[in-house]
């Protein structure tokens, strides 16, 4: 099994949000804390971004609240997601997850792959030398 996602976030998407009711719905505050200084909102859109890939990825593009869904980056630069839904982790059992993220100055992308586990993956690796399971850091059954 492979499924794929692929997503965009324009920065007055993440105002909106940060201006209303919904942040809480959106963003952890780890995230909310990380996003500081000039490209604070540009960060915000790329967690948005990926996020929005997953949950396309997942099939579940409508899914709330997002929030239950993190984000973090690793030493190594890679991008990785924590699922705390239980539905989304019985849903991707068996399952491990790629992503990438990108921006410009004004927008954010981000490309969600799902498929089915298979050990050694890079950022893995890195995150947990010599685990025989991957962890939730890139597994959504973790």
């Amino acid at each position: 099994m492979m499924r794929t996602g692929l997503a965009f976030c324009a920065l007055p998407e993440v105002k909106r949000i940060l201006s209303g009711e919904q942040t809480q719905l959106v963003f952890t505050r780890q995230e909310l804390a990380r996003a500081t200084g000039a490209g604070g909102l540009l960060h915000l859109a790329g967690v948005l971004a990926a996020k929005k890939a997953f949950l396309k990825a997942a099939g579940q593009p409508d899914f709330q609240p997002v929030s239950l869904i993190a984000t973090r980056i690793l030493s190594s630069g890679c991008p990785v997601l924590t699922v705390r839904s239980r539905f989304l982790r019985n849903l991707l059992t068996g399952s491990s997850i790629s992503l990438s993220i990108s921006h410009t100055r004004e927008v954010a992308v981000a490309f969600c792959l799902l498929y089915a586990d298979k050990p050694g993956d890079r950022c893995q690796k890195k995150a947990h030398g010599k685990r025989k399971q991957p962890s939730s850091l890139a597994k959504a059954s973790a």
